[in-house]
């Protein structure tokens, strides 16, 4: 006999199943675990309770050193106030230069959790994956952050470079093709 055991849905038996007392072991199953899974304080610290992954190849350019919001971003909605949001970023970056450099870092919602307006948790200069007119780099970082909230909570990754010089994320010379980011939030308890 197969059964499905979904957090939002509680435990279901696939129809045709052969067992007779499908109604009531469901029933009494999810009276164990609680209307939508696990009771919160079945879940041990460390528990991912929800995961929620955004990819993209949409391109966002910064010409300058002010840092720039980009497609890359995601939102949670914490179910409890006392838990924490692991994030994720792998963020393809194109400078349009040989000589010149990128950053990108994490916003949640307005503040820049890198705490500056010009460093960040990713970078990359001259030499990085470098050619003839351009370089193109990969940004990654992973951060712990603690929002102390129970309402949606966005996360955007923004970038910056040199002065005069287009930054972009997802960019490429025209012969390859716009490449893919992503961003993971985990909601950890």
């Amino acid at each position: 006999m197969s059964l499905v055991l979904d957090g939002l849905l509680g435990i279901t038996f696939p129809s045709g199943s052969t067992q007779n007392n499908a109604v009531a072991n469901t029933a009494a199953i999810n009276s164990l675990l609680g209307a939508n899974g696990l009771a919160a304080s079945s879940e041990p610290s460390g528990s991912v309770i929800q995961t929620v992954n955004f990819i993209t190849n949409s391109t966002t350019s910064s010409f300058n050193q002010t840092l720039t919001a980009t497609s890359l971003a995601a939102t949670i909605t914490p179910k409890f106030s006392t838990s924490s949001i692991l994030i994720f970023y792998a963020a393809n970056i194109y400078i349009g230069s040989t000589n010149a450099w990128a950053i990108s870092t994490i916003y949640r919602n307005s503040t820049n959790l890198s705490g500056s307006s010009i460093v960040g948790f990713g970078s990359s200069g001259t030499g990085v994956g470098s050619s003839s007119t351009g370089q193109q780099s990969v940004h990654s970082a992973s951060y712990y952050d603690s929002p102390a909230t129970t309402s949606s909570v966005t996360y955007t990754i923004y970038i910056a470079g040199t002065s005069g010089i287009t930054t972009t994320i997802n960019g490429a010379p025209a012969w390859i093709g716009n490449p893919y980011s992503s961003i993971t939030l985990m909601e950890i308890r």
